[in-house]
């Protein structure tokens, strides 16, 4: 369906700019002006994409900026700056088995 895949995008943008955004309670109404101009913006890259005003209105109606949702996506482990090397995780999840039963599906 065609508006899946914006509303898609709007999941991993909206996640994305959880990011970027200030989370200290200091500059909250600064995070919020942020978040809801983002909201603007994305209305308006669906707008162009042919989505309908009513299907924009439905979805990022009742969207509000959550800092603790900042809070946790800047606290996940395991986040660096450079991806981990492929090589290790290739060597442990990847066999034989596992190569022929994708070889079979692609048939």
């Amino acid at each position: 369906m065609f508006v899946s895949s914006p509303f898609r995008l709007t999941a991993i943008l909206l996640s994305a700019l959880a990011v970027f955004l200030p989370s200290t309670p200091a500059v909250q109404a600064q995070a919020d002006g942020g978040f809801y101009g983002y909201l603007q913006l994305l209305a308006a890259r669906a707008r162009s994409e042919g989505v309908s005003e009513a299907t924009i209105a439905r979805v990022t109606s009742d969207l509000t900026y959550n800092p603790r949702v900042v809070q946790l996506d800047r606290a996940q482990p395991g986040i660096s700056p450079t991806p981990p090397p492929v090589a290790p995780y290739i060597r442990t999840h990847v066999d034989a088995a596992r190569i022929a039963a994708g070889r079979s599906q692609y048939q």
